[in-house]
C-alpha cells in the first residue's frame, strides 16, 4: 500500500467509528488560539477568527437553537452570505446535533420555499437583506426565522443577537451515527431539478482526504475555496475539510466578487492554496491578471468543468502549479485528479508524462469507465460512463437522493455496487481517463464521438468571445451537428460576420469533425441560480 492510499485508511477511519462528536473532530481538538478563518471584506481589511472563538459562539448559539427546539436530527437552514455568522450558526447546529441545510442566497422566494419543504425545515437562519424571500413561507410552512440584523416590520422573527447573547452551553456536543446526514447539499441543477444530496459523517472522510491530497495544506497555509457558502465546494473543503484538518479558511464577504476583487485579496492576503472553477481563472486571465510577485500561492485547483489547456499554461505561469480535479457533491467531493496532482505523485503517477488532461483515480476511489449501455468496463480508447466501483471505493458513501427514488436509481442503474456519474470519459492504456462532457453533452456525428466541452473551449479562445456553449441537435444526414451558442466579449459589436468567422476557428482548431449548423450570438446564457449553465434549455 503507497503512502497516499495507507493515507486515505487513517483518514476514513476518522468518520467510521459507531459514532462522531463532529463538533470536537472540527472544532474542540484544535489549539484555542489557532487560526480558524479569515473573514476578507469588499474594502479588503480582514477579521481572523480563531477557533477558541468559534467554539466560544458556536456554543451559546446551540444552546439558543436547543432552545428553539433543535435535537439530533432537526433541519435547519441557513440562508446567509460568507461571514462568521454563517460559519457560526453551521457549526451551532451540528453542536446541537441538528442537519444543516445552507441555501444558495441567488435562489429566490419559490425555490427556497421547496428546500424548506423537501427538507422539512422548521427553522431558517438569514439576514435582513434576504428576509424577503421567506416572509410568505414563515406562515405558510410554518417556519420560524432567526434574523442577522434588523429585520422588516412585516416579518415576525427572532433576532440573531438576542438569541446569541442569552444563549447558554449546551454541553456535551451531540455525536452522530456514521449513517446519519450533518448536511443536506443541493446539486446545481444544470441537467434539470436540483437535486438533494444527504451528506452523512462517513462522507465527510473523501473531502477530509482530498483537501489533504490535491491542496496539500496544514496549519501554515491560507486556503482560499472561491465559492458560494452554499455550494459543496465551499462546504465540503472550505469549511468541513479545513476544519477537521486544521488548515485556515479565507472567506471573501461579498456576494458578488468581482475578478479585480478576488485579484486585490490574493495581492493582499497570503493565500497559499486557492480553489475555483475555470470561468474566475479564464477572468483573472482576461480581465484582472495578478502580479506574480505579489502573490504567495503554491497550489492552485480548478473543478466544476474542464479546464482548457491554454488556460492551465496560463494558470501555471502567472499563478502556481495546478491540480485539475472532478468530482460531485454526491461523492463527497473529488475522485479523479490530473496526474501533477500531489497525491498521485506521491502514489507513483509520473509528471507530466501522460497527457495533462488525463485523470487518475484519487486514493479511496475505485474508478471505471463502463460501457453506455452495459454493466461491463470498456478497453483502452472507447468512451463510456465514467463510474464508481462502490465495493472497492472506501470513500464513496453516497447511497441515495432525499425522497427521490427515480433520480437515485439513475445513478445506481446496476445495482448499488456501482454509481454512474452522468460523467463521459475515455479509457487510456495506461488506465487514465479523460473527461469528455455529461453524458448529455455528448454527441454522435458520423458515427463518432464529439465532446462538445472541447468545442465550447476551443471557441472561448477566440479574442471575439467570452463565453460560448455547444449543444447537439438531430440531423438525418450526420446522426446529430453542433449548434453553438456565443457571448461576444463586452463591448464587441453583434456583426453579420462574426458567425462565420467563429465557424472558420472552430474548424481551423481541429477540436471536432462535426458539422457546424449554425452560430447563433447572445447576450447572456441560461443559468441555474447558483451560476452554472443550462444547456438542456438551449437544445
Amino acid at each position: 500500500m503507497s503512502a497516499s492510499s495507507s493515507e486515505a485508511e487513517r483518514i476514513r477511519a476518522l468518520y467510521s467509528g459507531a459514532r462522531l462528536t463532529l463538533f470536537e473532530r472540527l472544532v474542540t481538538r484544535h489549539p484555542p488560539t489557532a487560526n480558524a478563518f479569515v473573514f476578507v471584506q469588499e474594502d479588503l481589511t480582514a477579521r481572523q477568527v480563531s477557533y477558541g472563538e468559534l467554539r466560544r459562539d458556536a456554543e451559546k448559539f446551540s444552546g439558543a437553537l436547543s432552545g428553539q427546539g433543535v435535537e439530533p436530527g432537526y433541519a435547519v437552514a441557513v440562508l446567509l452570505d460568507h461571514s462568521r455568522e454563517m460559519v457560526t450558526a453551521m457549526l451551532a447546529i451540528w453542536h446541537a446535533g441538528g442537519v444543516a441545510v445552507p441555501l444558495f442566497t441567488a435562489l429566490g422566494p419559490t425555490e427556497v420555499g421547496e428546500r424548506l419543504r423537501l427538507t422539512s425545515a422548521r427553522l431558517i437562519i438569514t439576514s435582513a437583506t434576504h428576509c424577503f424571500k421567506i416572509a410568505s413561507v414563515l406562515a405558510e410552512q410554518h417556519v420560524t426565522a432567526v434574523v442577522v440584523g434588523d429585520a422588516p416590520a412585516d416579518v415576525t422573527c427572532l433576532r440573531w443577537d438576542d438569541l446569541l447573547s442569552a444563549g447558554s452551553p449546551r454541553r456535551p456536543p451531540a455525536s452522530y451515527p456514521a449513517d446519519a446526514p450533518v448536511t443536506y447539499l443541493f446539486t446545481s441543477g444544470t441537467t434539470g431539478s436540483p437535486k438533494g444530496v444527504p451528506v452523512t459523517v462517513r462522507m465527510l472522510a473523501g473531502s477530509h482526504a482530498n483537501l489533504v491530497y490535491c491542496l496539500d495544506g496544514g496549519p501554515d497555509d491560507l486556503l482560499w475555496v472561491h465559492s458560494p457558502p452554499a455550494w459543496g465546494y465551499f462546504v465540503y473543503y472550505g469549511m468541513l475539510a479545513a476544519l477537521a484538518a486544521g488548515v485556515p479558511s479565507l472567506a471573501l464577504c461579498a456576494v458578488a466578487p468581482s475578478s479585480r476583487l478576488v485579484r486585490d485579496v490574493l495581492h493582499t492576503h497570503p493565500v497559499t492554496s486557492f480553489a475555483t472553477s475555470p470561468p474566475m481563472y479564464r477572468a483573472l486571465r482576461d480581465e484582472a491578471p495578478p502580479s506574480p510577485d505579489r502573490l504567495s500561492l503554491r497550489r492552485c485547483l480548478s473543478s466544476g468543468e474542464p479546464l482548457p489547456e491554454p488556460l492551465r499554461e496560463w494558470c501555471e505561469r502567472i499563478l502556481s502549479p495546478m491540480t485539475n480535479a472532478l468530482g460531485q457533491t454526491e461523492a463527497g467531493g473529488w475522485y479523479l485528479a490530473n496526474g501533477d496532482s500531489p497525491a498521485l505523485v506521491a502514489d507513483g503517477q509520473h509528471r507530466r508524462l501522460q497527457p495533462r488532461a488525463a485523470m487518475a483515480a484519487l486514493p479511496g476511489f475505485d474508478v471505471r469507465v463502463l460501457a453506455m449501455d452495459a454493466c461491463r468496463t470498456v478497453p483502452p480508447g472507447a468512451v463510456g460512463r465514467i463510474s464508481l466501483r462502490v465495493d472497492s471505493s472506501p470513500l464513496m458513501a453516497f447511497t441515495h437522493y432525499l425522497n427521490d427514488t427515480r433520480q437515485t436509481a439513475l445513478r445506481f442503474p446496476h445495482g448499488d455496487q456501482w454509481y454512474v456519474s452522468g460523467d463521459v470519459g475515455m479509457l487510456d492504456e495506461n488506465g487514465l481517463i479523460t473527461y469528455l462532457a455529461r453524458e448529455d453533452d455528448l454527441i454522435i456525428a458520423d458515427g463518432c464521438p464529439v465532446s462538445l466541452a472541447e468545442v465550447e473551449a476551443a471557441l472561448a479562445e477566440h479574442p471575439a468571445i467570452a463565453e460560448a456553449v455547444a449543444v447537439g441537435v438531430p440531423d438525418s444526414e450526420h446522426g446529430q451537428v453542433i449548434v453553438l451558442h456565443a457571448v461576444p466579449v463586452r463591448g464587441r459589436a453583434f456583426s453579420d460576420e462574426l458567425p462565420g468567422e467563429l465557424t472558420r476557428f472552430i474548424n481551423a482548431s481541429c477540436v471536432t469533425t462535426a458539422p457546424i449548423r449554425e452560430v447563433r450570438l447572445t447576450r447572456e446564457l441560461p443559468r441555474t441560480v447558483t451560476g452554472k449553465i443550462q444547456r438542456h434549455l438551449l437544445r
